[in-house]
């Protein structure tokens, strides 16, 4: 894993552990929580943000996913199969006893902006996304929305923007919405120029809530080799 400056310069490589994913900075940026595969699972582990050992968080036979941190930087969250289902579960960011926060499901998800909501994603059981208090408690479905992949939405102050793939063309062209939390109800705030080919597209809010960022397949090609004298 390497970390260079916003314009792409001075990139610094951090770790050279296998199988490197999901990446999310602390709060504060003084660190970097991120999936390691140092054996044939996925494991979560937490470097500083300018170098040092890397510090692996979780261990054993289970399999981890989508780290994200509090608010506060005092907890780190993420989903796990530990509990024989994929749930979603928390454990404090300088390690310690994990304790499972949802018990119907959920993959992914993060904090709420006043810290006292997380809100994730359910793939199964018609999916949607859901809230639960970061201490545990009820299960409530905010957003009955069939997201195509888990990272095609973000949270806002405001609400929650998402992707809609059910625009016209084909391949369809994206539609991207926003759910109010005040009125309950949903807007589109753009047709995307260009469409999408795969499912797997990354949404991102800015901090100061005035951008948002996506990826998009502009093209995919492939040649044809011919190798001489293969054996």
């Amino acid at each position: 894993m390497w970390v260079c400056d916003s314009q792409g310069g001075g990139a610094v490589q951090l770790t050279s552990l296998v199988g490197i994913g999901d990446p999310a900075w602390s709060p504060d940026g003084s660190k970097i929580a991120f999936l390691g595969r140092p054996e044939a699972r996925f494991d979560i582990f937490v470097i500083g943000a300018s170098g040092g050992s890397p510090r692996q968080l979780t261990a054993g036979t289970s399999r981890e996913n989508s780290p994200s941190w509090s608010r506060d930087g005092r907890w780190i969250y993420f989903g796990s199969d530990r509990g024989g289902s994929r749930q979603l579960w928390k454990m404090p960011a300088e390690g310690g006893k994990a304790t499972q926060l949802t018990q119907h499901g959920g993959h992914t998800g993060v904090e709420s902006m006043d810290g006292k909501y997380f809100y994730y994603v359910v793939t199964a059981s018609g999916g949607g996304i859901w809230k639960v208090p970061v201490d545990g408690g009820d299960e409530t479905l905010v957003l009955p929305v069939n997201l195509r992949w888990w990272t095609n939405w973000a949270l806002g102050d405001e609400g929650i923007y998402f992707l809609d793939f059910t625009g016209e063309g084909n391949p369809r062209k994206m539609l991207l919405k926003l759910f109010r939390f005040d009125t309950r109800q949903t807007t589109q705030i753009a047709a995307l120029e260009q469409p999408v080919r795969h499912a797997l597209v990354q949404l991102s809010l800015s901090p100061d809530a005035r951008w948002l960022v996506y990826d998009q397949l502009d093209r995919s090609e492939s040649d044809l080799m011919l190798i001489d004298n293969f054996r």
